[in-house]
């Protein structure tokens, strides 16, 4: 069962309580990347869990989130998802001093996004305004060399994939990256666990789609987290990849050490080499 009819099935379930999905496929999918998760959900609480904005998704009170064993994260809002909005200001209009001065004294990624929003501009179009400050443009490739080295060395990462259904966050490492025509796949197995709960993974990237990646330094309680973004030809976010969120400790050390020579330019130009 895929996106659609699961959706509107698991937004049936009432009650803020754990609630009870049978083991469904929940795929929700943009211009450039769909990921899927298949297993068995529950539903919690909308006020659990601390789910915010990212993919313009603003979790409100009456928003069902579900999860399940594997830590997949999932939301639909009753009205579809608007995509990214487009640049309302121009840079020469915008005191991008001020911007920068106030970006380094928030400590909230919400609170990041309402900067932007105030300042009129684009999510795309502040990370190129803040670049070398705040945010660092990236090959393409930086996205594959992730893959296949958290599936070596086993480091965690989350994505987030938002489109009109919803929202799906999900996390790695997955195994191997595989090719499909220019689509990049990560297949996650199926765990071999007998009487166990059975879940499995998909994503697929389509290369023709992916415009720009930039390394964005987001703020948090904890200090600054590093959250890699994918926007296509037209400003619109496809995905964010971050190392998963702990509430309360910093970022992971590995996490940051590998983000870091991205932006310096150490990483294996892979990718096929698309558009560098």
């Amino acid at each position: 069962m895929n996106a659609p009819v699961a959706i509107a099935l698991l937004n049936q379930a009432e009650g803020l309580a754990w609630v009870e999905a049978p083991t469904w496929t929940v795929q929700v999918e943009n211009p450039g990347v769909w990921v899927s998760h298949h297993g068995p959900w529950q539903r919690v609480s909308p006020a659990v869990g601390g789910v915010h904005n990212s993919m313009a998704c603003a979790a409100r009170s009456d928003v069902p989130v579900w999860r399940t064993a594997a830590g997949a994260t999932a939301w639909f809002p009753a009205q579809p998802v608007a995509s990214a909005a487009a640049p309302r200001a121009r840079l020469q209009d915008v005191d991008l001093l001020a911007l920068g001065d106030a970006w380094a004294g928030l400590r909230s990624p919400l609170a990041l996004s309402q900067l932007i929003a105030a300042a009129g501009l684009g999510r795309q179009q502040a990370w190129a305004a803040m670049e070398g400050v705040h945010t660092h443009r990236l090959p393409l490739a930086s996205l594959e060399h992730i893959w296949r080295l958290s599936d070596e060395i086993q480091l965690p990462w989350q994505l987030t994939v938002g489109g009109r259904q919803g929202v799906l966050r999900v996390r790695g490492p997955w195994g191997p990256v595989h090719w499909q025509g220019g689509v990049c796949l990560l297949r996650q197995p199926p765990p071999q666990v007998p009487d166990g709960p059975q879940f499995h993974t998909e994503m697929g990237l389509r290369l023709d789609a992916l415009h720009e990646l930039w390394l964005v330094m987001v703020p948090s309680p904890e200090g600054l987290r590093s959250r890699l973004e994918g926007f296509d030809l037209h400003g619109g976010l496809l995905l964010t990849l971050q190392a998963p969120r702990q509430p309360g400790e910093p970022e992971s050390a590995a996490w940051r050490l590998l983000v870091q020579g991205l932006s310096q330019g150490r990483h294996a130009c892979t990718l096929r080499c698309v558009r560098h």
